[in-house]
């Protein structure tokens, strides 16, 4: 390493290369929960739409219960907590939750919602989706850069940036009813 002395202070300058100071780690992405309470918007309405068909067919045999005695015609709805749990345990693991011809922004939400929104970054939700779509007669291949573009122009699915600093997550944690 090579040093030099600061003429203002007289103390020792570091000269590492500047790669090292700019190597900041990737940007993580995740669902912030927030905006679709800054937008009105339901995000339990949109889980209720990502459930599969054993799922459904469970919400239309409770509607008919509902109805035969004598409730409401309404669609049972669960709490959005209740949903995506759901979703992971059972609606994430069967063959077209994850198929590769749903639109890439959707591949990406579902990917979100079966791994309980753990934020990653554009490389790893990459490599989730073409070792998902690997089992496929054809397969989706996706690069990392085109993946972030998709990404970034995002105003459906509440696909944003993780905030990293403690900070930032006022919130985050916001409720997801």
């Amino acid at each position: 390493m090579n040093s030099s002395l600061d003429p203002v202070e007289g103390t020792e300058l570091s000269q590492e290369p500047a790669e090292e100071a700019s190597q900041a780690p990737p940007t993580r992405y995740w669902i912030d929960l927030a905006w679709y309470e800054q937008r009105g918007r339901s995000f339990a309405a949109l889980l209720e739409t990502r459930r599969c068909y054993n799922c459904l067919d469970e919400i239309g045999d409770k509607r008919a219960r509902s109805q035969f005695e004598g409730g409401s015609n309404a669609p049972a709805r669960m709490a959005a907590d209740q949903a995506w749990k759901r979703i992971q345990e059972c609606c994430a693991h069967t063959h077209e939750f994850l198929s590769p011809r749903l639109p890439l922004l959707e591949a990406v939400f579902r990917l979100f919602l079966a791994n309980g929104n753990a934020p990653l970054p554009v490389q790893e939700i990459a490599e989730r989706l073409v070792q998902r779509h690997s089992d496929y007669d054809i397969p989706r291949t996706v690069s990392a850069e085109a993946l972030k573009r998709v990404i970034e122009a995002d105003d459906h699915y509440g696909v944003r940036p993780y905030p990293e600093t403690p900070a930032k997550t006022a919130g985050a944690d916001a409720s997801l009813g």
